[in-house]
């Protein structure tokens, strides 16, 4: 029938969006972890002293041999960026979590929770969860891009004063990262939330008006026919 055909696509099309959310929470662990979010890079004659790769838990220098010595912001100033980052990004993986327990328990294909009302209001709660973790994410990452410069800036050397280096600033990977989870995690939440709005309450079919209405509404989404 159209309402069972319509119900298997919303079921599916729900957890396409609950997929794309939980890659999107993997996406925000994996960029809170790596601590490429900043990297500074020096020149000197055409050569690299050194690259120092900020994150949000610690601060790594890299010699030109390759060897990487880090060490944690508790022995050295934590830039304002990087924390208001750090605090941002904890809150959007706890929100995504949050998110993800709400979407499973509210799939429209579950039976966690008996009332159909309520499974619809979780779901949706889920959709905007996550839309929100979505902004928790974008926040720091253009806050932090905004903050580098892809120019040269000339230096002072502390071992030769009167010798000028070249600073050069680069995007981490865990910026891009950042950036795709966002968009994994708009995504996600919009999908959610379109399919829970759109989702047809047996109780509305037994008012012709309110059939004709939502039926409109879900056609608008989905591009679905229904012949009453």
């Amino acid at each position: 029938s159209p309402l069972k055909s319509f119900i298997m696509v919303a079921c599916e099309r729900q957890l396409l969006g609950l997929a794309l959310a939980c890659i999107g929470f993997l996406g925000s662990i994996i960029s809170c972890a790596l601590p490429t979010w900043r990297i500074t890079k020096t020149f000197r004659d055409s050569e690299m002293p050194f690259s120092v790769v900020d994150g949000l838990w610690k601060r790594c220098v890299i010699s030109p041999t390759g060897e990487m010595q880090c060490m944690g912001y508790e022995y050295i100033p934590l830039p304002a960026d990087m924390k208001a980052a750090r605090g941002l990004i904890i809150i959007a993986i706890i929100t995504e979590l949050l998110g993800i327990l709400l979407g499973v328990a509210g799939r429209n294909c579950m039976n966690f929770v008996p009332d159909e009302r309520q499974r619809r209001k979780m779901a949706l709660t889920s959709g905007i969860a996550f839309l929100i973790a979505g902004f928790f994410v974008l926040i720091p990452v253009s806050w932090t891009t905004n903050t580098i410069r892809d120019d040269f800036q000339p230096i002072e050397s502390l071992n030769n004063p009167d010798h000028l280096l070249l600073k050069k600033m680069e995007l981490g990977a865990a910026l891009y990262i950042g950036w795709f989870t966002t968009v994994l995690l708009f995504l996600g939440g919009g999908l959610v939330c379109s399919l829970t709005y759109c989702f047809l309450n047996k109780a509305y079919f037994n008012t012709s008006s309110c059939f004709l209405e939502i039926r409109k509404r879900c056609y608008e989404c989905f591009h679905l026919k229904f012949v009453i």
